[in-house]
């Protein structure tokens, strides 16, 4: 595996690591959910290159100075935009999942110049759509005020989230929890600048699951913000396997 990393962002180290067959022409790199892990799952690891793990998740400490206002996937965007535009010479493609697909839209709309295309799978909520889901993360990240207080909160999700977040929960400390979740609070997701969006989007459709975080009228919304992007089309994930690296021995 090959590490590329930035340890000057404002809030702690982001890296991207690469798969030692990766397609020499275009990279595509893979942006986990919130509270996911940054290596991607099963079903679309074949479809990148290599995967983004920011402050936080895996193993990138989240530094005690940084405050959780800070965390936004706006902010995340930004310093994405940064790294790939000082790291690669070829086009770079993002496949984002959730959270990740919202940071993927806003890495291009920062820096369109870099940005080959998007892979945007499992729309969250945002922009008009998210106001009942901010004042949830609020409300936990408010919660959190001490590690029995997390604990606490952990107990009360069990079963009611996936094995992978709940793993990830449970391996956090209480203050980078409450981080993360004012975080996601902040991420507003207006996108006010999204008509400077000119990046090829592709909606993954394969094994979406809709629910209240991912509703059907988040990826409408979207498509009906994205007037000047060229392209815009739903795609299976059979239409993508041919155009990435492959993957040896990677651990989840």
């Amino acid at each position: 595996m090959e590490l590329i990393e930035i340890d000057n962002s404002p809030f702690g180290k982001v890296s991207l690591t690469l798969c030692p067959h990766r397609n020499t022409d275009t990279l595509r790199l893979y942006i986990g959910e919130f509270l996911g892990t940054p290596t991607p799952p099963e079903e679309l690891r074949d479809l990148v290159d290599g995967f983004v793990t920011f402050p936080g998740y895996g193993e990138n400490p989240l530094p005690s100075k940084v405050l959780g206002e800070s965390l936004t996937w706006q902010n995340y965007g930004t310093e994405l935009s940064v790294l790939i535009a000082e790291s690669f010479s070829q086009p770079v493609g993002l496949l984002g999942n959730s959270m990740g697909a919202m940071v993927a839209v806003c890495t291009a709309i920062e820096r369109s110049s870099v940005i080959d295309h998007l892979v945007l799978y499992r729309i969250p909520t945002f922009g008009y759509l998210r106001t009942d889901m901010r004042g949830k993360y609020a409300h936990v990240a408010e919660s959190i005020t001490d590690e029995e207080a997390f604990r606490t909160f952990i107990q009360k999700v069990q079963g009611k989230v996936d094995d992978t977040v709940m793993s990830v929960l449970q391996s956090l400390d209480w203050q980078d929890a409450q981080k993360l979740y004012l975080g996601a609070a902040m991420s507003d997701l207006d996108l006010d600048n999204i008509d400077s969006l000119v990046t090829p989007a592709y909606f993954l459709k394969d094994r979406i699951e809709l629910d209240s975080v991912h509703p059907v009228e988040a990826q409408n919304y979207l498509l009906s913000l994205m007037t000047k992007v060229r392209t815009k089309k739903t795609v299976q994930l059979s239409d993508l396997q041919e155009t990435a690296g492959t993957w040896v021995q990677l651990d989840r």
